[in-house]
């Protein structure tokens, strides 16, 4: 562990080259922040991994996937530790678990998968938590309950905690030992969560009840079409709060073209058509959307909103960042290619 700590004090680079040779598998563009302490057989760091500054991963196994960002001042000792591509883990998050006698000990983190800080993890057992799962900030998840003597009649409890995909937990909810939540499940605030929760459910609640299931339906073409233009005005608005000027040069139920910030150095085009092999009329800087599942093009900027993989090039990326961050609002938290 002594080791392990000097070694965090070393610049990135350093880190990442001296790991290298010991042959662990890290990819292109990952750092390790300052102070940063990583103790245990390290199997792989992806490509563009960012391990925040003065924040600790303690486990026998660790696995870290590409684009994960594990946010300062983070403590986790687990037996095995898998974050999946994408993933984050926010501030002041503690995971603890790892001992000897806990064999069992491990977490796993889904792809984009994300961790508000302020939360507490007990994972003396397994916590599974799957794909595109978000747990709000200062929720407490255990896998082991005791303190006053079993022997004396007093209850002890213990289990994994799984979590499904799809899963939406709110700030502040309390998940109970041998939990099972299924996908598509949206958990209410300041819940407290004990037993098996079926996938497509709504539960609010203490302790948590199911109020609605299912609770939701996927929308048809021209719904999905609809809400994708409520982001778009959204898009104008917000532009017009920030004093952007935007030129509306098509807006019906076959495209949506604007020119952003035309008198700007960062301007460029945002364009949707309802057949994804239109191109846009414009030879500059352009940001297409795409509202399908088609091939996606091999050159340009695109941000695709059912697959959220996202491809900004250079000259697009202040328009890029809005509409990230815009789509992230409505719940679409893209993915870059």
């Amino acid at each position: 562990m002594i080791r392990a700590l000097l070694f965090s004090l070393l610049p990135s680079r350093i880190k990442v080259a001296w790991l290298r040779a010991r042959g662990v598998d890290i990819g292109r563009g990952a750092k390790l922040g300052f102070g940063m302490v990583l103790s245990g057989r390290i199997v792989r760091i992806g490509d563009h991994a960012r391990l925040g500054p003065f924040s600790v991963i303690v486990a026998d196994t660790i696995e870290i996937g590409r684009h994960v960002r594990f946010h300062p001042l983070t403590l986790m000792r687990a037996g095995r530790v898998v974050l999946g591509d994408y993933a984050k883990i926010g501030s002041l998050t503690i995971v603890n678990g790892r001992e000897k006698f806990f064999p069992r000990s491990e977490l796993r983190l889904g792809v984009n998968s994300y961790i508000c800080p302020l939360c507490w993890i007990d994972c003396g057992q397994k916590v599974i938590i799957g794909d595109d799962v978000s747990i709000g900030g200062a929720t407490h998840i255990f896998t082991h309950g005791s303190f006053l003597p079993y022997l004396e009649g007093f209850p002890f409890q213990t289990g994994d905690v799984i979590i499904g995909d799809r899963v939406y937990i709110p700030w502040r909810v309390f998940i109970m030992p041998g939990t099972r939540i299924g996908d598509d499940v949206i958990i209410g605030a300041k819940a407290l969560l004990r037993g098996e929760f079926p996938p497509n459910s709504m539960a609010v609640g203490i302790p948590a009840k199911v109020i609605r299931q299912p609770y939701r339906t996927p929308p048809d073409d021209d719904e999905r079409r609809r809400r994708l233009f409520e982001i778009f005005d959204k898009f104008l608005e917000v532009s017009e709060q920030l004093g952007h000027r935007v030129d509306v040069l098509a807006r019906d139920e076959q495209r949506f073209h604007v020119h952003w910030r035309p008198d700007h150095p960062d301007g460029a085009e945002l364009f949707w058509a309802a057949d994804p092999n239109e191109l846009p009329p414009v030879e500059g800087p352009c940001l297409r959307i795409f509202l399908d599942t088609t091939s996606l093009p091999e050159h340009g900027s695109f941000f695709n909103a059912r697959l959220r993989r996202y491809r900004i090039e250079p000259r697009e990326r202040a328009l890029g960042a809005m509409v990230r961050r815009l789509f992230s609002y409505f719940g679409v938290r893209g993915m870059p290619m």
